[in-house]
């Protein structure tokens, strides 16, 4: 979050293994389960309580895991145009790729997804912003995409909140889901699914009304 806001609440990050700052760990065998005992990880550690915990795109699988886990340890969900996932359902499940198999099969060694599009498919415009983003984009773990997520009580009774950034169908579809669940849904979709890069002020605003 930037100056422009006081923010008085302890703000916290966490890269999962194989992404991020973490790419150097990148291995075939890291899965959702990996990511989502990172976080219970981290919130166990930290010993963190009364946690809003924000998850965007991919990481609405991660963090609906880790309220399965550690429901006592987060006070709200965050699904910042993330999948909304259901019991035994896995991203494959929800993302429309016809051809994702041989994608991974032909440039991702049958194990990695590489980045597919472009970075201004994700509503990021400004030249600037790309030139940071690109060489930051990096493959992802096939194995998070395709492992079902096992929910024996969905949400955990933990209030939720909703915020659609794109028209991408699977993540319009998830804020749906969301909505019929009793979630408090939002739409902020001047900045597309990349809005903490292409209008991070407004991104940051907009998880801070939910506090």
């Amino acid at each position: 979050m930037t100056s422009d806001f006081d923010v008085v609440n302890q703000l916290q990050s966490s890269v999962n293994t194989g992404l991020g700052e973490r790419s150097h760990l990148l291995t075939p065998q890291i899965d959702l389960s990996t990511h989502i005992e990172d976080i219970v990880s981290m919130l166990e550690y930290e010993d963190l309580y009364n946690v809003i915990l924000v998850g965007h795109s991919y990481a609405g699988m991660v963090i609906s895991g880790v309220a399965e886990k550690v429901a006592n340890r987060i006070s709200r969900l965050v699904y910042l145009d993330a999948f909304f996932p259901e019991n035994k359902k896995s991203v494959v499940d929800y993302l429309i790729i016809p051809s994702l198999n041989t994608i991974v099969s032909s440039k991702g060694d049958g194990w990695r997804i590489p980045f597919l599009g472009k970075i201004e498919d994700l509503g990021v415009r400004d030249r600037k912003d790309i030139d940071w983003a690109k060489p930051r984009v990096g493959d992802q773990p096939y194995k998070t995409f395709t492992e079902i997520i096992n929910l024996t009580n969905p949400g955990s009774g933990i209030s939720g909140t909703f915020i659609q950034l794109s028209g991408f169908p699977w993540f319009v579809n998830a804020g749906e889901r969301a909505r019929r669940m009793g979630f408090n849904c939002h739409q902020m979709l001047s900045g597309g699914h990349d809005a903490m890069i292409s209008a991070p002020n407004e991104t940051a605003l907009a998880n801070l009304q939910i506090l």
